[in-house]
């Protein structure tokens, strides 16, 4: 199971912070766990400008985190984003000869339909995937199928067949939450032409999740709520975020969400 990252608002959030809590992420460990959050491999995605920056990296035997943030402050010159999305991973056992490869590393980014883009970050293991790919409708292309197909990347094959067939909205996130099994916390964003929709679903047992909102609208979101409250204190305060939901690790859960957000009045 794998730790998440979120954050959507009118307000930018420093990448520093979220590459600090990503770190903090890759190695939490509670005493009811039997493994870190992380260390198998760490992926960051923001949106900045009307594109996607995405950069993401495999296990190595180092600090996955540590690559990453190399990675990002020789290529990146975004100090700031309004859109994040980031993932730690810990690879199920099924999957541990995949550690090594960025291409079983999240976020994973879909676009087969060419209507929209969805990116997705996942935590937990999706135990009907083989399942419900055999299912689709349409051909899809999977980044991690040249090493082994990974169940986190079913999801946002999943959603997009399914907002094409019911449309984008709350009762496309119940349905999907119907189909899956297993102990999952997923969020994935769909960037359209005019706005940006956003999921967040879990159900079962996970590493957990904490969601933050404000008057404004703005999300923030993580699989641990005093990692987020330890590294961006000042941020929380300065926007006036209240928890909305707090789902405990190793706790059964249930939570479907959808929220909308007009590309124009996000981005001016």
């Amino acid at each position: 199971m794998c730790g998440i990252l979120g954050y959507i608002g009118f307000t930018p959030i420093s990448i520093d912070s979220c590459l600090d809590i990503l770190k903090a992420l890759e190695v939490e460990q509670l005493p009811i766990e039997s493994s870190p959050v992380g260390g198998h491999g760490a992926g960051l995605m923001v949106y900045d400008d009307g594109e996607l920056f995405i950069e993401k990296v495999g296990g190595n035997g180092l600090s996955p985190v540590d690559k990453l943030r190399n990675i990002i402050y020789s290529n990146w010159r975004i100090n700031f984003s309004k859109i994040v999305l980031g993932h730690v991973r810990r690879a199920s056992q099924v999957f541990e000869r995949t550690i090594p490869f960025k291409e079983c590393t999240q976020p994973y980014v879909v676009n087969c339909l060419g209507r929209f883009t969805i990116v997705s970050v996942h935590n937990g293991f999706l135990k009907n995937y083989l399942d419900i790919k055999a299912n689709f409708k349409v051909e899809h292309k999977f980044e991690s199928e040249s090493i082994t197909l990974i169940d986190s990347e079913i999801f946002p094959h999943f959603l997009e067949e399914l907002i094409s067939i019911y449309g984008d909205g709350i009762e496309t996130a119940r349905i999907l939450f119907d189909h899956i099994e297993g102990g999952n916390t997923v969020a994935m964003m769909v960037f359209f032409d005019d706005y940006i929709s956003l999921y967040i679903i879990h159900k079962g047992l996970t590493r957990g999740l904490a969601l933050w909102r404000n008057d404004k609208g703005h999300l923030l979101f993580s699989s641990r709520s005093y990692i987020i409250d330890k590294f961006a204190r000042g941020f929380i305060r300065e926007n006036m975020f209240e928890i909305e939901v707090i789902i405990k690790p190793r706790v059964e859960g249930s939570f479907v969400k959808y929220y909308r957000f007009d590309k124009d009045s996000l981005l001016k």
